[in-house]
């Protein structure tokens, strides 16, 4: 009997771990279920801005608040990006974190631009799939560093022919890539893993203090297969990019891209390439999949 009884009380702990678990998995698929929402914004530029710069803040704002909207804030957190009247910034609507992510565009972003006493004034409209947020974001160390490798050198303005390098740290094992868009010409351009790498992606470690683009911080008998970057402006007008750096803890494969026939201006040829609409593709894809996944984006402005 006594034999018995301990076996009763196993299985009633079994039962109950079950119940445990299946109650647990119930709530993270809740609490990362998606909705599609439209998004509208009206943004005012500042005289120094131009229409291309306008249109990204506008999108980037409206995207913001139809997830602040959806699921909220939190208070007292500043990692969002938005921007202030004449340059961007990594701040937040309000003072606050919004409670969720830009998952996929469904519906391409229609833009309407009109002039308020002479100023810029840019609405926009879309459509999109957000997510709540159901893991507590990497404590992720990112910066983009001009000219040198080094922390102190932190920027998003660039002069034409400047080089670009990255500082990335991250508390836990990972992957990462990393990826420049040219708003110009919608163009998306691999820049990490490098191009004589095959990996799916790049492997950091923990507690680990990566500068990216530069040869000159890996041992010598490695230094080869990385690339160096430099940025170049067209003309006598600021170009704009947006750098897009992505990181799990978890493995996924970069995007799928080609090896361009361009050259910049100092004869080097241009990173493997896609489109950004094959890019976007593959970014809601992947952030569909994992909701672990991280997601920065960076500005860059490159003056002639």
């Amino acid at each position: 009997m006594p034999g018995r009884g301990i076996a009763l009380m196993r299985l009633i702990m079994r039962l109950s771990l079950l119940a445990f678990l299946i109650a647990f998995v119930t709530f993270v698929v809740s609490a990362q279920q998606t909705r599609t929402v439209d998004a509208a914004y009206t943004y005012h530029a500042a005289p120094s801005q131009s229409v291309d710069e306008a249109k990204m803040i506008a999108l980037e704002r409206a995207q913001i608040q139809a997830i602040a909207n959806e699921f909220g804030t939190y208070v007292d957190q500043t990692e969002s990006i938005t921007y202030s009247a004449d340059k961007l910034n990594f701040l937040s609507i309000g003072g606050s974190e919004v409670r969720g992510e830009w998952i996929e565009t469904t519906k391409e972003p229609k833009y309407e631009i009109t002039y308020d006493q002479g100023l810029l004034v840019v609405s926009v409209t879309t459509r999109g799939v957000i997510r709540e947020s159901a893991y507590t974001p990497i404590d992720l160390q990112v910066n983009v560093l001009r000219n040198l490798p080094d922390k102190k050198m932190v920027s998003d303005q660039f002069r034409n022919l400047d080089y670009m390098y990255m500082h990335f740290s991250s508390p836990v094992d990972g992957w990462l890539t990393v990826y420049m868009l040219d708003v110009g010409s919608q163009n998306v351009y691999r820049l990490l893993p490098y191009r004589r790498q095959k990996d799916e992606a790049f492997s950091v470690g923990a507690d680990t203090d990566y500068y990216l683009f530069a040869p000159e911080k890996v041992p010598q008998e490695v230094s080869s297969i990385v690339d160096a970057y430099r940025l170049t402006a067209s003309g006598d007008q600021t170009e704009m990019g947006q750098l897009y750096v992505i990181f799990s803890p978890n493995h996924f494969s970069r995007a799928s891209d080609a090896q361009s026939d361009e050259k910049d201006v100092t004869e080097l040829d241009f990173p493997r390439q896609l489109t950004y609409r094959d890019f976007q593709k593959w970014l809601s894809r992947n952030r569909k999949r994992d909701p672990q996944m991280q997601l920065r984006v960076h500005p860059i402005f490159v003056m002639p």
